[in-house]
């Protein structure tokens, strides 16, 4: 693969990986708003620790992708 697409790659990676982290940032304040408020055993509250974890999964593999492509373009 030429190093042109690895950056143009590289550059999406990043940006989801940005991303990624504001919407984590957003998910864990609602939940902390729905555990402040009483609703922490809410089926509510349950489904936004779900979505929070595959969030969190998520994030892992734009880390993971990114880093693999900054690797790529070292060699």
């Amino acid at each position: 693969m030429d190093r042109e697409t690895l950056l143009d790659w590289l550059a999406v990676a990043e940006s989801a990986v940005r991303e990624g982290a504001r919407e984590l940032l957003r998910q864990r304040e609602l939940l902390s708003r729905l555990q402040t408020q009483g609703h922490s055993k809410s089926a509510t509250a349950g489904m936004a620790r779900k979505l929070l974890d595959t969030m969190e999964r998520l994030q892992a593999h734009h880390i993971d992708h990114r880093d693999r492509l900054m690797a790529a373009l070292k060699t």
